[in-house]
């Protein structure tokens, strides 16, 4: 289900362009707004990989019953297969838009808390990948530091503190791999400045 490649299947249709070779070469939202120059493509790719997450944290839930951890473990495995399609060479997003799907199901609140950091972190570098990587770096340790007692009544009253926990870091990690080259690219611009 991560797997399916809706930017690149999308933008193939409408263009005629594979956005592996066009703009920043991702297979997400942002790109295929960039390249395709349409707010309507941009909003159904975005749609898609929310459905993505949601509905692979949702599946064993409907299937088996309220599991946190085959729902993390399925959340997991959405993104991995969004950011890393086989039958793309491996290349696809950055697991923005699934994570956000997934924890749209295991902590909606998470989300909107994710969104402050990551306004935060846009605001003072003025830089949409940065902001990402503040927030991804940000996210876990703050969850951490927040005492369950207090965490529980946001969650899922099917979704354990515990797991909650590592799947943050999980989806959190795998958003920080696919970061490292703009932020490499950021990086070397500085330093040529």
């Amino acid at each position: 289900m991560g797997s399916f490649p809706t930017a690149y299947l999308l933008l193939k249709w409408k263009s005629r362009l594979d956005i592996r070779e066009t703009g920043s070469g991702n297979v997400g939202t942002l790109n295929a707004m960039e390249v395709s120059r349409s707010t309507a493509i941009s909003a159904v790719v975005l749609v898609a990989d929310l459905l993505k997450g949601s509905l692979a944290a949702a599946l064993p839930m409907l299937i088996w019953g309220p599991q946190s951890g085959l729902m993390a473990a399925a959340g997991v495995a959405v993104i991995v297969g969004h950011n890393y399609p086989i039958w793309m060479r491996f290349k696809g997003g950055r697991g923005l838009a699934p994570t956000a799907g997934v924890l749209f199901v295991t902590g909606p609140f998470f989300v909107a808390a994710w969104m402050i950091l990551w306004a935060i972190g846009y605001l003072l570098s003025k830089n949409i990948h940065i902001g990402n990587v503040a927030a991804c770096i940000a996210a876990p340790i703050l969850l951490a530091a927040v005492p369950e007692a207090m965490l529980n009544p946001l969650l899922p009253r099917f979704v354990d503190h515990e797991i909650f926990l590592y799947l943050i870091i999980a989806l959190c990690s795998l958003i920080l791999i696919r970061h490292s080259g703009p932020i490499a690219d950021l990086i070397r611009a500085r330093r040529s400045s």
